[in-house]
């Protein structure tokens, strides 16, 4: 009598090498490639995460690594300000290398004037994150406005 929705048998070989089963495949792979791209980490029990020297080999082993989470960016305190900072805006002169750089005149709790045509013009640190990038070392590097937080 023909069985409506046979289950396949379970594969022998993939147990016996205690390799990921069909589900964790795919998870596997993406440790590889972030293992390939320097991007895996290990958890050591003495000392936390750390790079990864080698992918996982087994399916008991991937619960002990993780791929790098990603900075995010967060918009300075007010203590975390750059006094002294230059700062133009994000755009199509900000890329070609040109454009006008600002010196803030006025920093209060949550942002900065900086001098307009007429009048002063205010900008959040939330919007110097959106909008603009800053230098500290005279206009040769260029940084977002915000702090880089590890998740």
């Amino acid at each position: 009598m023909p069985l409506d929705n046979p289950t396949p048998p379970a594969n022998p070989i993939s147990a016996m090498n205690n390799q990921p089963d069909k589900m964790d495949k795919a998870l596997h792979l993406k440790l590889i490639a972030a293992w390939w791209d320097g991007e895996l980490e290990f958890l050591y029990a003495d000392c936390g995460w750390k790079p990864a020297n080698r992918p996982p080999h087994s399916e008991s082993e991937i619960s002990r690594y993780r791929i790098r989470p990603k900075p995010t960016l967060r918009p300075w305190k007010p203590e975390e300000f750059p006094c002294g900072a230059a700062f133009k805006h994000v755009g199509f002169d900000a890329v070609k290398g040109t454009g006008r750089i600002y010196l803030p005149t006025i920093q209060e709790d949550h942002g900065v004037y900086f001098p307009g045509i007429n009048s002063m013009v205010f900008y959040s640190f939330e919007e110097l994150l959106k909008a603009y990038v800053h230098s500290t070392d005279g206009g040769k590097t260029w940084k977002p406005c915000g702090v880089e937080e590890s998740q």
